[in-house]
Parts: C-alpha cells; sequence; structure tokens
C-alpha cells in the first residue's frame, strides 16, 4: 500500500492542479461532500 502510494505520481499532480485553481476545486468539494453527508443523513434517519 505506502509503495504504491509513493509509486503514484497522482496526488503530487491534483495537489498542483488544486493551486492552480483553487476556487472550482473549493467550490466542486463541497458540493460533493454536501451530497454525500446528506445520503448518509437520509441513511441513518430511515
Amino acid at each position: 500500500m505506502w509503495r504504491g502510494w509513493k509509486a503514484k505520481p497522482l496526488p503530487t499532480k491534483k495537489k498542483s492542479r488544486t493551486i492552480t485553481h483553487p476556487s472550482q476545486s473549493r467550490q466542486k468539494m463541497p458540493s460533493r461532500w454536501m451530497l454525500m453527508a446528506m445520503i448518509s443523513w437520509k441513511q441513518v434517519n430511515m
């Protein structure tokens, strides 16, 4: 697991992308997290 993480250069590239467009990434992240939270809450309530 650890070796694969270090070998994969995807995380670093993603970080650089977030720096280039922080507003877009920040706007997209919360919306997805909110959806996930809503679904989880609905399941718990049910």
